[in-house]
């Protein structure tokens, strides 16, 4: 219990050390993440929230005690982060999903479409106001070259994408939707995610990107899986996607009008 108590004072110190030192608190830190988190500035900050539960203050011999080097520290924040980040909101972003897309007492079109519209709305929403999301850049780099956390990633973005796969299926059967020949259900969870990812990326590196508009509940997520389903989805003519688009642009070049 103690042991976890510590790990987690820790863990816990080096999340708003990055934070502050990405510009979103008021103190001046020092100009590389190293600095930000050094062994005294993570155990000072670590004491800030006072006492263990035995006592004492969190201290260096603590800090070495939970980890034998400082990279072992930085592997396990990195991994808490990639954590906190993919499942502190996932679990109930999910349930709600399924219950919108998957409705058995409302299943036509537009019910379909309104729900694609929220549940990406929502999706995307959770991912910008996550204040994780504005460590993940600094944590991918931090990772690039570390085999052990890229693997600890991986299978995170394997569950994620389990999960969205298996509710994709879901919505389909649901909707008796089926997809063009060669168009995978789990490509195109793999590349939603990897999208709603990128998108909440943009908007809190650029503050006026029109990612979400938290008026209307619109969202660009929620136009390119429209636009997705709509291209992937099956009318009846069998055609793979690049027969389909060929189709559509001979057509548009043949009749211009």
């Amino acid at each position: 219990m103690a042991d976890q108590e510590r790990t987690d004072r820790f863990l816990a110190a080096g999340i708003r050390l990055l934070a502050k030192g990405l510009g979103l608190g008021d103190e001046d830190q020092p100009s590389t993440i190293f600095g930000w988190l050094s062994d005294n500035k993570v155990v000072a900050e670590a004491q800030t929230e006072g006492p263990l539960l035995d006592g004492k203050l969190p201290t260096k011999d603590m800090l070495r005690w939970q980890w034998k080097h400082h990279a072992d520290y930085l592997r396990a924040l990195i991994s808490h982060i990639m954590d906190l980040y993919h499942w502190d909101w996932h679990t109930d972003i999910m349930d709600e999903s399924a219950l919108l897309l998957v409705d058995e007492n409302d299943r036509d079109e537009s019910s379909l479409v309104k729900a694609i519209k929220i549940v990406c709305y929502s999706n995307l929403k959770a991912l910008i106001d996550n204040p994780v999301q504005r460590i993940m850049p600094i944590a991918t780099v931090m990772i690039s070259k570390d085999p052990r956390s890229l693997e600890d990633r991986a299978r995170l973005y394997e569950k994620v994408s389990e999960q969205w796969t298996e509710l994709f299926d879901a919505t389909f059967d649901a909707h008796n939707i089926n997809l063009r020949p060669g168009v995978d259900v789990q490509d195109a969870a793999d590349i939603l995610t990897a999208l709603a990812d990128g998108l909440a990326m943009r908007q809190t590196g650029d503050p006026n990107a029109q990612v979400i508009d938290r008026r209307t509940g619109d969202s660009l997520l929620g136009k390119a899986a429209m636009m997705m389903l709509l291209a992937g989805t099956d009318p009846g003519d069998h055609l793979t996607l690049e027969k389909a688009l060929r189709q559509v642009v001979n057509k548009s070049i043949s009749d211009p009008d």
